[in-house]
C-alpha cells in the first residue's frame, strides 16, 4: 500500500523545518535538483540523463549532464573504460560484473534530531537527500546492479529513481506486506537478461522479504533492450508492487553456454536485533534464505548465487555464519581479507558492519575482483561523521564473469536434467 503525503504537509501541521541539512546531501543533491524536475508525470515515460557525452540529457540539462561525465571520467582507473565486455565490439571471454547493495533509509523510518517528526513529513528534506544519493550511484562507473533495501514506496520517490536510472535499468520490487511502506528494489542493466524471479516472504513477525533473481549476463555486444515496463509506463514499475517482477518486455534472447553465464542474485534486509526474538528471526529468515535460493539455483540450472543485504548482523552472527556455513563467503573478505568494520550507524548511536555481499560459486563462473565501501575516500573503521545520505553506506563488488569456460557445459547439462 502506498501512502500518499502531500508536499504541504508539514506547514498544515504547523511543525518548523528544521534547520540542519547533512552536508553532503546539500552538495550532492544540488546539481541534480538543478539539472532535472523531480517527480515527471506518472503517466509519462520517464527519460534518464545519459552518462556519455554523445547522448547529452533530456529537458535542458545537457549541461549538467556534461559535466557529470567530466566528473566521473576523472574518477575511471586508468585503462577501465576499456575493459568493460559490454563496451566492446565482439565477443570476450570474461567481463566485469559491478554489483551494489545499499540501505537508503525510508524517509518514514528516518528521525529527525530531537523531535518526534519523520523525514518523510518534509519532503524539503527527503527529496534533497534522495537526489544526492541517485547522484552518488550514478557518478559510479557503470554499476549493473543496484540492490536496494528500505526503499520507500512513495510516489514522490519512486518517481524521482524511475527518471534517474528507468531508461538504463530493468527495475524488480517487493515491498513488504500488511502495510509497510518501504520494501526492497533491485535495477538491473538493460543489458543482462533477466530470465525469471522469485519473490520470497520470511511470513515473520517482521513481516521481512527477499527478492530474487536469474540474471543473463553476456559476452558479446549488447543489442539495446527496451527498459522494464509495467503497465505501459516507467512511472508505475514501481507503484505495482504485486505485478513488478512477472510482467515484463521480452528481452533479446542470449542462450546459456552461448556467450554468457547465469547467477542468482537475492536482495534481502533481515529483521533488525531489538530483542533475542529478532535475533531467533534473523536466524531463521537465514535459514529460508539460503534454502529459497538453492532450490532456485537448481530449478534454473544456475551454479552461482549471490546475496546483497543489509543482514543487520555482522560476520559473526549467527544468521551470517549460517549462511557461511552453506558455503557462502563476503567478497569483501575474499578481496582482502577482513571485513568492513562499519557500515551502518544504528539509531542506538551504535557502529556495526552490517552490510555484505556474499557469494558461492559452484561451477567457478564467477571471480571476485574489488570491494569498497561507499565514499572510498572515507576509511571503514569507524563511520564518516560528514555522510548524511542514510545510515549505511553502499558497498561495491567487482566480478569476473568467465566466458566459454568448462562450467558452461555444465551449466547446460543442469538445465537439462
Amino acid at each position: 500500500m502506498v501512502v500518499l503525503l502531500a508536499a504541504a504537509t508539514w506547514s498544515r501541521c504547523g511543525h518548523q523545518l528544521p534547520t540542519r541539512f547533512g552536508r553532503l546531501s546539500q552538495r550532492a543533491g544540488a546539481s541534480l535538483l538543478g539539472a532535472r524536475a523531480l517527480h515527471p508525470s506518472r503517466g509519462t515515460t520517464l527519460q534518464q540523463h545519459e552518462q556519455q557525452p554523445q547522448q547529452p540529457g533530456d529537458g535542458g540539462s545537457s549541461h549538467h549532464a556534461g559535466t557529470d561525465t567530466l566528473q566521473q571520467a576523472q574518477r575511471i582507473r586508468a585503462g577501465d573504460a576499456g575493459a568493460r565486455a559490454h563496451a566492446s565490439k565482439g565477443p570476450a571471454t570474461s567481463c566485469e560484473l559491478r554489483i551494489a547493495t545499499f540501505n537508503v533509509l525510508a524517509p518514514c523510518y528516518k528521525r529527525l534530531p530531537s523531535t518526534q517528526l519523520r523525514e518523510s513529513d518534509f519532503p524539503s528534506l527527503y527529496r534533497p537527500r534522495n537526489a544526492a544519493i541517485l547522484r552518488m550511484l550514478r557518478e559510479q562507473r557503470d554499476l549493473d546492479v543496484i540492490a536496494l533495501q528500505e526503499f520507500w514506496f512513495h510516489h514522490d520517490v519512486q518517481s524521482m529513481y524511475m527518471a534517474a536510472l528507468g531508461s538504463g535499468y530493468h527495475v524488480h520490487c517487493l515491498q513488504r506486506p500488511k502495510g509497510r511502506d518501504d520494501g526492497v528494489v533491485v535495477f538491473v542493466r538493460n543489458h543482462i537478461q533477466v530470465v525469471g524471479t522469485r519473490r520470497l516472504h520470511f511470513d515473520d513477525s517482521g513481516m521481512r522479504v527477499a527478492l530474487l533473481l536469474h540474471l543473463r549476463v553476456r559476452g558479446s555486444t549488447p543489442t539495446p533492450i527496451a527498459p522494464y515496463l509495467i503497465r505501459g509506463t516507467h512511472a508505475e514499475a514501481l507503484d505495482n508492487t504485486n505485478d513488478a517482477d512477472i510482467a515484463a518486455v521480452p528481452h533479446q534472447p542470449c542462450p546459456a553456454g552461448d556467450g554468457s553465464v547465469d547467477l542468482i542474485l537475492a536482495n534481502t534486509h533481515f529483521s533488525f536485533p531489538h530483542t533475542q526474538q529478532e535475533h531467533e528471526a534473523r536466524l531463521q529468515q537465514a535459514r529460508v534464505l539460503a534454502t529459497s535460493v538453492q532450490d532456485f539455483a537448481r530449478e534454473q540450472g544456475v551454479g552461482t548465487s549471490v546475496l546483497t543485504g543489509d543482514f543487520n548482523g555482522n560476520v559473526n552472527s549467527r544468521s551470517c555464519a549460517h549462511l557461511i556455513s552453506c558455503g557462502y563467503e563476503s567478497l569483501f573478505h575474499a578481496v582482502h581479507d577482513r571485513e568492513l568494520s562499519v557500515t551502518h550507524r544504528t539509531h542506538k548511536g551504535e557502529d556495526v558492519g552490517v552490510d555484505f555481499v556474499f557469494m558461492r560459486s559452484d561451477d567457478g563462473a564467477f571471480t571476485s575482483d574489488a570491494a569498497y565501501a561507499l565514499p572510498q575516500l572515507y576509511p571503514d573503521q569507524a563511520w564518516p561523521e560528514d555522510f548524511d545520505l542514510s545510515d549505511h553506506r553502499p558497498v561495491v563488488v567487482s566480478l569476473t564473469a568467465h566466458f566459454n569456460q568448462p562450467h558452461a557445459q555444465s551449466q547446460q547439462q543442469r538445465q537439462q536434467t
